[in-house]
């Protein structure tokens, strides 16, 4: 259902996927190369699969698997074992654009939760709208407004 949404966009706009996506990315690249960087994390498996198809078939990329970071900055969850950590929330960008600068995980929070948000640094370069005067089809004619026939048309 997202698929279909997504090809209904526009090849110009920026499509960003934020969230959640309860799986790893692994670091199996094969046909994969645009899809997953040089540093995805974990063990490669049937959501890592899906997730991997579902960039690939809609030219997104895993912006996190592009960056070197410390495993720190890179974990977002936390077990309540307290011992297992993953890398399981993803910002995902459309391949056309380089907008992307940056992409870790931020564990300075004030509340307590298991997921650590990813913070991802945009650089989006707006065009300057030009702002076009109205053509002489378009602009209404002011001195027709003089004329006592037009104004007798008009008076109430």
């Amino acid at each position: 259902m997202l698929n279909l949404h997504i090809r209904k966009l526009k090849k110009s706009d920026v499509v960003l996927g934020l969230g959640d996506f309860n799986t790893e990315t692994g670091t199996r690249r094969v046909s994969l190369e645009t899809v997953l960087g040089p540093r995805g994390s974990g063990t490669y498996n049937d959501n890592s699969e899906r997730l991997l198809n579902f960039c690939f078939d809609l030219d997104l990329y895993v912006a996190g698997s592009w960056f070197q970071r410390r495993s720190v900055r890179r974990v977002a969850w936390f077990s309540s074992d307290g011992v297992t950590a993953k890398e399981i929330d993803y910002v995902l960008v459309s391949t056309r654009w380089t907008v992307l600068e940056n992409c870790h995980v931020c564990h300075s929070l004030e509340f307590s939760t298991d997921h650590c948000p990813v913070i991802a640094s945009l650089a989006l370069k707006m065009r300057r709208s030009i702002v076009k005067t109205c053509s002489q089809n378009f602009c209404y004619n002011k001195r027709k407004l003089n004329d006592l026939e037009i104004e007798s048309q008009y008076s109430v």
